[in-house]
């Protein structure tokens, strides 16, 4: 333990920042252990020593965020384990006294303020969330009998709470597309980009590929967009081995046969590709508990801009006209900014709350997926 300490603070952790610290400890231990859990191995209540996770670069959820606390307190943070029971158990399934909790993470204090960790994702970006946590039930442990900074409980008054983390990183799917018309076929130039949480499934499919494989593996995920033949031609990625908050990729393909002729008229569907609301589980007319939205959506925000440009000698008519929806605090918005007459600038914007739906407002939530849906089933339609 004093070994690892002193590799990752060789100037001294009083000369850096809360955050510096809890960003070199997070990287260490997500770089360097690997996420494990044998039954004959480890114990199902104690953590194994930090020792024993340090040399066999193994541990679980509590092996793991033991070590965490136990070299944030050498560099003087601020940190306690915390037990939780993930959201997808529900948030009234339990009460203290109980053993019913399903996972172990985090709690440290950076500049006074609090921040969950989770460490058994090694492509998880620092202090991001998976779904299944945000807003679960927890609790979290003092350290003997100190007070749990920042409510003033103690270890005798110990109190079921929720994981609140309004300062992790924001969950963005962030989409630039440039499209050109080549007679049948659609020419596509993509750049994603996404951030927090989402980052780790980029990481986590395409990180340890071959160049090969990751070229195979994206023909595979475009494809599955279109109903046409779809070639990928070329892809690069960015932030899959770095420990930032953000990882992305680009690629080129063309969509064979994609353009559809009406007579002179000549249209193409809108390649949103990340979708951002849909009807298809939400038949029923009326609900009598709550729908749990954070089981549809991981994400808290779609940023999307799609440029098209129509063949030469050819213009775009009857453009779609730009809507803008709410619900509760989730916000819609889509815009048509024309550029000339063979140019188009389609500005997609969403921001989405994942709280739990109430009865109430189910049938205003099918509403507000409807339009969307409505809104995003457009064709460009362009002529000589």
């Amino acid at each position: 333990m004093k070994t690892v300490f002193e590799n990752l603070f060789p100037e001294g952790a009083d000369k850096l920042t809360d955050r510096e610290k809890a960003f070199r400890i997070y990287s260490y231990i997500t770089g360097n252990i690997h996420y494990s859990s044998v039954s004959f191995r480890q114990g199902a209540f104690v953590p194994q020593k930090a020792s024993v996770t340090i040399n066999t670069r193994l541990g679980d959820c509590k092996d793991l965020s033991s070590l965490f606390v136990s070299l944030a307190r050498l560099s003087g943070l601020k940190a306690n384990l915390v037990l939780v029971n993930t959201r997808d158990n529900g948030l009234k399934s339990m009460e203290l006294p109980s053993l019913e909790f399903n996972h172990c993470i985090v709690k440290t204090w950076i500049d006074g303020k609090a921040y969950f960790l989770e460490l058994t994702d090694n492509n998880l970006p620092f202090a991001s969330l998976p779904t299944s946590l945000m807003h679960a039930t927890c609790l979290v442990i003092p350290r003997g009998e100190a007070a749990i900074a920042g409510d003033g409980a103690v270890a005798g008054n110990a109190k079921l709470e929720f994981v609140e983390s309004p300062l992790r990183p924001r969950d963005r799917s962030i989409r630039r597309v440039n499209l050109h018309v080549e007679g049948s076929n659609l020419k596509m130039g993509v750049d994603v980009c996404r951030t927090g949480a989402l980052v780790s499934a980029i990481r986590d499919d395409f990180r340890e590929l071959s160049t090969e494989k990751r070229l195979e593996k994206m023909q595979n995920m475009v494809s599955g967009d279109f109903k046409n033949t779809v070639k990928v031609d070329s892809v690069s990625f960015r932030g899959l081995k770095e420990t930032g908050d953000s990882a992305g990729y680009s690629y080129h393909a063309t969509v064979d046969n994609e353009v559809v002729e009406v007579g002179e008229m000549h249209m193409i569907k809108i390649p949103f590709t990340d979708v951002v609301a849909t009807v298809d589980d939400f038949s029923k007319d009326d609900r009598q508990f709550p729908v749990e939205y954070w089981r549809y959506e991981n994400a808290d925000e779609y940023d999307t801009r799609i440029t098209v440009e129509a063949p030469i000698g050819k213009h775009f008519i009857e453009l779609p006209k730009s809507e803008t929806y709410t619900f509760r605090n989730s916000t819609y918005s889509l815009q048509y900014i024309p550029s000339g007459t063979r140019k188009l600038t389609i500005i997609r914007k969403v921001t989405l709350q994942r709280d739990d739906v109430m009865p109430a407002e189910y049938k205003e939530m099918k509403e507000f997926f409807g339009k969307i849906v409505k809104a995003e089933s457009k064709y460009l339609v362009y002529r000589q």
